[in-house]
């Protein structure tokens, strides 16, 4: 299987929370930015990475070591002398010990503790701690801050169980058949969400694992013209000559910077280099994976003269990773990209990023100022999703489209592929919504990244006639989190009649008619449902698809 390199396990430091305010020229979805922060749950049940003065040492504790940033560290929770103080994490230096559970790199499912109330119980098999002195420390960083080995475990079940879902929907299919061929595809796309996700997180043997596993299902449907298609793709990601006029800019407004460009063969990527060619490319590979599994899942299977794929097969869509500085980040973006700041123009200027629709051949522009500890593949992810939300549901249309829709596309990429969501237009509160626990340890971080953003939606998502007519800026966590949720329900159970309702509520949108009277009419309409409330009746089937993801998340096997 191709895969992209491993630059996605990136340390995160202190992030502050910025927003950003969009021009009224600029798409809607981008009123709002703003990275989460990383320190926001307690420090125990946290994911460390401990480098060490010696890195050939590390050969020492393989199976549990994870590279990171090109070095290698030794990766778990905190057991002993390890602890978040003040605003840093200090440990037990020279002779002290500092003691780890510790990450099985091959098996997500294993972890190297029980829970029994609020103890840390070692599990039976041995080899699940392992215990360094301060003077083998070189250096100590969250690696995975909301999370714990036990939510990722249970997290890879829920994974797992998509993915076994997705087989048992393709073998009710002839095999060799159309439509089994297009029920692979699908299932395809589950086992390479799950391999993203295990090289993105901790679990890289993992990953090779199911990399040779999809390499063999995939040669299933290699010769389809949809199996080419992304490996074509990835093999037009190419550096390409920096255009002359932008080098002569970068020499008057940023002279200390080299600027780079790379293509694929629906996205270029334009950088200041200390981003790095490998990092970029490795976020064109994620992103030509995404374009393919998006299209895979919600266009491949319905493709005919009433459902038509509108995703071009060219290049649609740039990123711009400039320079801080003020000066600099404007005349980019005014003399480079022709961008208009129209109102409150210091403001939008200040800002760290912003959306601007052109009429280029790139026609969507996503720009961002590179700074230090930026989630690069979750800005990749989930703003990609609000571009394929247009492309698609609304057609390619100038106009907006209903905001549920967009954010709901955003996080079903950030979460299928990295599960997480770094860019959002309001902090995730974790803790807040995470299943009440008593005096357990701090439930936010042991439950998988799924549970918590189904147990958000359930908890605390508007019904969806509400939902259907909300703002962006009327949007609370609960109904971001239904948003994401409801358009996965709609997406994977409700098959090409969900996928014609969502271009249908965008019709409406763009005609004018989103009210609720023309969104009930256009709902009966396509479910066939006389005699009830439509809406309640697609929130109780939504409900019941979101317990069954809850159910989905099994304790996780002891190590």
């Amino acid at each position: 299987m191709p895969s992209r390199p491993s630059c996605a396990r990136r340390l995160l430091g202190a992030v502050l929370h910025r927003r950003s305010l969009a021009p009224l020229s600029f798409v809607a979805a981008s009123l709002l930015f703003q990275v989460a922060a990383p320190f926001a749950a307690p420090a125990r049940a946290q994911v460390y990475a401990v480098f060490l003065k010696d890195p050939k040492s590390a050969k020492r504790y393989a199976g549990h070591v994870v590279e990171v940033n090109g070095q290698p560290a030794v990766v778990g929770e905190a057991k002993a002398g390890i602890k978040f103080e003040n605003g840093r994490i200090n440990y037990q230096g020279d002779k002290g010990t500092n003691e780890l559970w510790v990450v099985d790199t091959a098996d997500p499912a294993a972890v190297p503790y029980q829970l029994e109330g609020s103890a840390y119980v070692p599990s039976a098999k041995k080899g699940g701690t392992v215990t360094l002195t301060g003077s083998q420390i070189a250096n100590i960083q969250y690696l995975l801050p909301k999370h714990s080995l036990f939510g990722l475990a249970r997290e890879h079940a829920i994974r797992r169980a998509a993915a076994t879902e997705a087989a048992t929907r393709r073998d009710a299919f002839k095999a060799g058949s159309a439509e089994w061929s297009a029920a692979h595809v699908r299932y395809l796309g589950e086992l390479r969400q799950l391999h993203t996700w295990l090289d993105s997180t901790c679990f890289p043997e993992a990953a090779k694992k199911l990399a040779a596993e999809i390499d063999k299902q995939g040669k299933q449907v290699a010769k389809e013209a949809r199996a080419q298609r992304l490996s074509a793709a990835l093999a037009s990601i190419t550096l390409v000559p920096t255009p002359l006029r932008l080098v002569e800019l970068g020499k008057t407004l940023a002279p200390n910077s080299t600027f780079k460009v790379q293509e694929s063969t629906h996205l270029r990527f334009t950088y200041d280099d200390a981003l790095g060619d490998e990092q970029v490319k490795a976020l064109l590979v994620l992103a030509e994976q995404m374009i393919d599994g998006f299209r895979g899942e919600f266009v491949d299977p319905w493709l005919g003269e009433e459902f038509l794929d509108t995703i071009p097969d060219t290049r649609f869509m740039e990123f711009w990773f400039g320079p801080e500085e003020k000066n600099a980040h404007e005349r980019f973006l005014t003399d480079w990209y022709g961008v208009s700041w129209g109102n409150h123009k210091e403001q939008r200027i200040a800002a760290m990023s912003g959306r601007y629709r052109r009429n280029d051949v790139t026609e969507y522009l996503d720009y961002w100022k590179i700074a230090d500890n930026k989630d690069f593949d979750a800005i990749v992810a989930h703003q990609l999703g609000h571009v394929l939300a247009n492309l698609h549901f609304n057609q390619g249309r100038k106009g907006d489209l209903p905001h549920w829709i967009e954010e709901g596309v955003g996080y079903w990429l950030a979460l299928s592929y990295l599960g997480k969501n770094g860019v959002t237009c309001k902090e995730f509160k974790q803790q807040e919504y995470a299943k009440s626990g008593g005096n357990q340890v701090e439930r936010s971080v042991l439950l998988g990244e799924t549970e918590q953003f189904t147990q958000m939606a359930l908890d605390h998502g508007r019904p969806v006639d509400a939902l259907l007519l909300l703002s962006l800026s009327q949007m609370e966590d609960g109904d971001l989190a239904k948003s994401w949720s409801f358009f996965e329900y709609v997406g994977s159970v409700e098959e090409k009649r969900g996928q014609l309702w969502l271009r249908a509520l965008c019709d409406l949108y763009a005609e004018g008619n989103a009210g609720m009277a023309s969104y009930r009419a256009k709902s009966e309409a396509l479910f066939d449902v006389k005699g009830e409330d439509v809406f309640k009746l697609l929130d109780g089937r939504w409900k019941a698809r979101a317990e069954q993801v809850q159910r989905s998340g099994a304790p996780p096997k002891k190590k």
